[in-house]
């Protein structure tokens, strides 16, 4: 089951709005992301190019990192797409674009995957 970056963030993103090129080169990101944030191994690493519909479960739990987090992930390839689009709609509207940028630093990723350190296992 793959999930879809804009449905959970309750954002109106149409893909298509995207450059397939665009496109294949987040979902190649979002694979790498996914693989770093469960160290290697994972169970689930789809990442559909047409629709932005990405699946990421670590072999560990077999559950999901917090890609919304970090960037190079769909969530917030998406997320600071809707900045930009925010942005453009907002010209010559200072109130309106400096909450467009309170909103991007609130619910986009920041974090870089390549500092991510894996939390040891404890013993049982």
């Amino acid at each position: 089951l793959l999930s879809t970056a804009a449905g959970q963030q309750n954002l109106t993103f149409d893909p298509s709005t995207i450059d397939l090129t665009i496109r294949s080169q987040w979902c190649q990101a979002e694979f790498s992301t996914c693989r770093t944030l469960c160290s290697g191994t994972t169970n689930v690493n789809d990442c559909l190019a047409t629709t932005l519909e990405f699946d990421c479960l670590c072999t560990t739990n077999n559950s999901a990192p917090g890609l919304q987090y970090y960037t190079q992930t769909m969530p917030t390839f998406i997320c600071e797409e809707e900045y930009q689009k925010c942005i453009s709609e907002a010209t010559n509207n200072a109130g309106a674009q400096a909450a467009c940028a309170a909103t991007e630093k609130a619910e986009c990723g920041h974090l870089d995957p390549a500092n991510f350190t894996a939390v040891a296992a404890s013993p049982s």
